[in-house]
C-alpha cells in the first residue's frame, strides 16, 4: 500500500487527529485527503478514489459514525476494493471481530505513532 503518488483519505472528527495523521502518510509519500464526519467521508472517497482510507470508528456527532461510514463506502462501486483501516483507541477485541466480519482490512490504535503507520503499511 505504501508508495509515491498513493491517495489516501483519512475520516476522523478530531482536527488534531487529522493533522498529525496527514503529517504521517504524508511522509509515506501519500498525497492525503481529510474528512471531518463519517458522510464527507462518503463523498470524499467516490471523489478522490484513494488507494486506502484511514477511517476513525468513533465519532459521536456525526451523523455516520465510522462503522456506518465505511458500510456506505463499501457498498459503492469505487469503495468495494479499498482498503479501510480502522483508527481507534475501542477494544482491540472489538476491532478484531470487525475485521473477521469483513468490516475493516486492519486496524490502528491510537494514539498513532510513525513506527505503528510504518508498520500498518508495509
Amino acid at each position: 500500500m505504501r508508495g509515491s503518488m498513493h491517495k489516501a483519505v483519512i475520516v476522523d472528527d478530531d482536527h488534531l487527529n487529522l493533522r498529525v495523521l496527514s503529517a504521517m502518510l504524508s511522509q509515506f509519500g501519500y498525497e492525503v485527503f481529510t474528512a471531518g464526519t463519517g458522510s464527507e467521508g462518503v463523498d470524499l472517497v467516490k471523489e478522490v478514489q484513494p488507494d486506502i482510507v484511514m477511517m476513525d470508528l468513533l465519532m459521536p456527532f456525526a451523523t455516520l459514525d465510522g462503522s456506518a461510514a465505511t458500510r456506505a463506502i463499501q457498498e459503492t462501486t469505487q469503495g468495494a476494493h479499498i482498503p479501510i483501516i480502522a483508527v481507534s483507541a475501542a477494544d482491540i477485541q472489538t476491532i478484531r471481530d470487525m475485521i473477521n466480519e469483513g468490516l475493516f482490512y486492519d486496524f490502528i490504535q491510537k494514539p498513532i505513532t510513525v513506527e505503528k503507520l510504518e508498520a500498518l503499511l508495509e
